[in-house]
C-alpha cells in the first residue's frame, strides 16, 4: 500500500530520510507545489490532493504543517488511515499565540520570520541540536521557497478547521516546544521527542509506525 508523506514547513522529503516503513508499504513523497498567495490551506490541500491516486487504498502521513494539509485532504478523499507526526489536525490544537496572530493580523511579520539567517534560532527552538541536525535543517531551508514559507505562515494563522479525520493516529514528542501534544486522543508519545524528532529520533518513530501499520 502507498503511504503519501507530506513534509513540514521549511523542509522537504529529506526530513524523512531516516524513516523506514514496514514491508509492503511504499513511500510516495508529495512534493510542495507553489501556492497562490491568497489561497487558504483548504484550497491548497485540494490542489495537492490531485497528485494522490485514490483509486487504490492509501495512507496519509503528515508532519507538522503536512499534518494540517493531511487533515484537509481527508475532507476530499478518504485514506485508510491518517498519521500526524508533530502536528495538529484541527485549528483548536494550535497554540494560542498562533491563533492570536491570525486575529491580530500579525502574519504580516511573516517575511521577517522566514529570513534564512535565523537558522540557529529556529534549530534550537524545534530541537535540531546536533551539528548533523542543524546542517540538515539549514540545507532544507536553503532550498525552500521563500514565497511558500510566507504563504504558509499566513495561511496557518488564518486556518479554521474543527473536523478531525477518522481513523487518525498522532505521534508526538513530549518536548515539542512548537506544538503541544493533543490531549486525550490516544496519541503515541515519544519521551524526550522534539519537533525535529522525525529526523533525530527516527528509531522511535519507526517503532511507532510498526505498531500502527
Amino acid at each position: 500500500m502507498k503511504i503519501y508523506l507530506i513534509a513540514g514547513l521549511g523542509t522537504d522529503k529529506r526530513i524523512f530520510n531516516n524513516i523506514n516503513l514496514p514491508q509492503n508499504y511504499e513511500p510516495v513523497h508529495l512534493e510542495w507545489i507553489e501556492p497562490y498567495l491568497t489561497e487558504s490551506i483548504e484550497q491548497y490541500a485540494r490542489r495537492l490532493a490531485a497528485y494522490i491516486d485514490d483509486k487504490q487504498d492509501f495512507i496519509l502521513l503528515g508532519l507538522s504543517l503536512g499534518g494540517m494539509i493531511a487533515s484537509e485532504i481527508n475532507k476530499i478523499i478518504q485514506p485508510k488511515k491518517t498519521i500526524i507526526i508533530s502536528g495538529a489536525a484541527t485549528s483548536q490544537q494550535l497554540p494560542l499565540w498562533i491563533r492570536l496572530a491570525g486575529k491580530l493580523k500579525l502574519q504580516k511579520a511573516a517575511p521577517y520570520l522566514v529570513n534564512k539567517n535565523r537558522n540557529r534560532f529556529i534549530a534550537a527552538f524545534i530541537g535540531a541540536h546536533s551539528e548533523e541536525d542543524r546542517k540538515a535543517l539549514a540545507d532544507m531551508r536553503k532550498d525552500s521557497s521563500r514565497q511558500f514559507s510566507i504563504w504558509a505562515l499566513k495561511a496557518v494563522a488564518s486556518w479554521k478547521n474543527n473536523q478531525e479525520p477518522g481513523n487518525l493516529v498522532y505521534i508526538h514528542g513530549d518536548k515539542d516546544r512548537l506544538l503541544s501534544c493533543p490531549k486525550g486522543n490516544g496519541a503515541i508519545i515519544i519521551s524526550g521527542g522534539t519537533h525535529f524528532m522525525v529526523y533525530n529520533r527516527a528509531a522511535d518513530i519507526n517503532k511507532a509506525l510498526r505498531q500502527i501499520l
